[in-house]
């Protein structure tokens, strides 16, 4: 088969899953996929394995499709699958190629992103999902996604180069620091920003810079790392009293992003905290194509410091938003559960229920054991609805079987739990008055024998 051939199959697939993720009416299951996932085999068959290791239309396309298959296994609970972990780990690779304009991240967020490597390596090796297989393209195309993250990690460890335990805390200061300076002049970018915060933040980077050299002093051990720290953070410094004198200053001609990369990291924001309850995955592949097209335009016009590489500062915010939006789109994807859309509702229901008890036992326990009886009944409702020791919906057992279980298991425990503290509380306030009643009684004795 031709080139041209093998590219029109391939946007005639994506096309396809463009179709099913808009479409709401219908809930998405793994035969849902399964026929395009198939079409898609079979095309990249025809092409050469070398083709994949260059960037071009088919390649372009085959990752397209693949993040957003990948965001369809994990809306159908296939977070286990080698595709499921595509979406994550292409996100990680977009966001190690952008920790160069944006060096805000921290010693333990980049083991975070190394670990989900490492899982993902392991899970392409592992034996094949039979009902999912990899073909040796499939392969090759996600090899390329981990080839891109590992090409990026030295150059990011490099910020860590000589620093050990004892520096990390300091260093995750100066980051957190520099955040919430960029957080807040994001609020106020158009407008008369309040310089009193800033200022505040300025003296704080300032006595870090003492804190730092004033422990390291006489640690010769430490003092590579304590010298690219002190580096760090002095070169900070400057940039924040010029924020804190001129106000936000944005470059003109990324401005015109603000607004979108303001709403994209708002809506991302919003889905951590909600995402059980509102979230498809597939629809987080429109925000992915609205931040890659801004992150294109962005790359093109950011003038950087030739020395370290680092955007002037009247870029900093708009490629602190872009790197921000990254780094929660991971998040999303990282927090997916593997549970099927079907099941979705009957396992936030759990989630709730259990997070409910573990209220009530942080709350010091029940007080009357009718208060449990809501729970005993939701729980109930919940457990009587398997079939076998399954959830079998429309003649089919979804994935998340062992998920929900569990949680139930969970909640099944905090209920006896709790029932068996009340029991306790009881069987001593009982004791409690037993001996309150003997003590009356005794000093009732010795007050009619002192009558006598």
């Amino acid at each position: 088969m031709t080139t041209p051939n093998v590219l029109e199959r391939l946007v005639s697939i994506r096309e396809s899953l463009y179709t099913i993720k808009k479409d709401r009416t219908k809930t998405l299951t793994t035969d849902s996929f399964r026929p395009l996932y198939d079409h898609l085999i079979s095309a990249l068959e025809e092409v050469p394995l070398d083709t994949f290791d260059h960037n071009n239309e088919i390649t372009a396309a085959a990752d397209e499709i693949l993040f957003i298959l990948s965001l369809g296994f994990l809306t159908v609970g296939l977070r286990g699958a080698a595709i499921g972990g595509f979406a994550a780990i292409s996100t990680i690779h977009s966001l190690l190629s952008q920790l160069t304009m944006a060096p805000l991240y921290t010693h333990a967020e980049l083991q975070v992103l190394c670990d989900r490597i490492n899982t993902f390596e392991q899970e392409l090796g592992s034996p094949e999902n039979s009902e999912f297989p990899l073909t040796p393209a499939l392969v090759r195309l996600m090899q390329r996604e981990v080839e891109g993250c590992r090409k990026y990690m030295p150059l990011a460890l490099s910020r860590f180069e000589g620093m050990n335990e004892s520096h990390f805390k300091y260093q995750t200061q100066l980051v957190h620091a520099r955040r919430e300076l960029l957080n807040h002049l994001t609020l106020h970018y158009n407008e008369e920003c309040d310089p009193a915060p800033i200022q505040q933040l300025a003296n704080e980077l300032e006595e870090l810079d003492k804190t730092v050299k004033t422990v390291f002093a006489n640690d010769s051990d430490n003092r590579p790392g304590c010298a690219l720290l002190v580096k760090q953070i002095e070169i900070c410094i400057p940039h924040v009293k010029r924020f804190c004198e001129f106000g936000p200053t944005i470059n003109p001609s990324v401005i015109e992003f603000m607004p979108k990369l303001i709403e994209i990291n708002h809506t991302f924001e919003l889905f951590l905290m909600t995402h059980r309850w509102t979230l498809r995955e597939t629809d987080l592949f429109v925000y992915k194509e609205q931040l890659d097209e801004i992150l294109h335009k962005v790359s093109e016009r950011v003038e950087s410091d030739p020395e370290t590489h680092v955007p002037n500062s009247d870029f900093a915010i708009v490629v602190f938003l872009t790197r921000k939006a990254r780094a929660l789109l991971f998040k999303i994807l990282d927090l997916a559960e593997p549970v099927d859309e079907i099941l979705s509702p009957m396992y936030n229901q759990l989630q709730t229920t259990k997070r409910c008890l573990i209220e009530v036992r942080n709350m010091g326990g029940l007080s009357d054991l009718r208060e449990l009886y809501p729970y005993q009944m939701k729980l109930a409702s919940i457990d009587n609805a398997r079939e076998d020791g399954k959830f079998v919906v429309n003649n089919r057992v979804p994935a998340g079987q062992a998920a929900i279980n569990a949680v139930l298991s969970e909640c099944f425990e905090l209920c006896h739990e709790l029932k068996l503290d009340l029991e306790t509380r009881e069987e001593e306030e009982e004791e409690d008055d037993e001996e309150d009643d003997e003590d009356d009684e005794e000093e009732e004795d010795d007050a009619e024998n002192n009558e006598e």
